[in-house]
């Protein structure tokens, strides 16, 4: 419960039981229901919305509204470099 209330007030991660959930909220399932491959695309689609939160947190930064952590700053500028990399091969 303390965790969940750090998490609300932003202080910590949330509760790896309420990630799941979030995870699983979409789709209308419970956690009890999902197979092995099922967590496999939910881990996929989870790091998909961490990435684009960011992304969007990115370019709310770049117009000079707010910040953000440096280490996820060098973090999206080094996929970034990657991605136009593998795009310029593909050329």
């Amino acid at each position: 419960m303390v965790a969940g209330m750090g998490s609300l007030m932003g202080l910590c991660p949330q509760p790896e039981e309420w990630t799941i959930i979030s995870w699983c909220e979409p789709f209308g399932i419970l956690p009890s229901k999902l197979t092995a491959e099922d967590w496999k695309w939910l881990k996929i689609r989870a790091d998909k919305e961490w990435l684009r939160n960011w992304y969007q947190t990115w370019h709310r930064v770049a117009k000079g509204e707010g910040s953000m952590p440096q280490d996820v700053v060098a973090y999206l500028l080094a996929l970034s470099d990657e991605a136009e990399e593998k795009w310029q091969k593909s050329e």
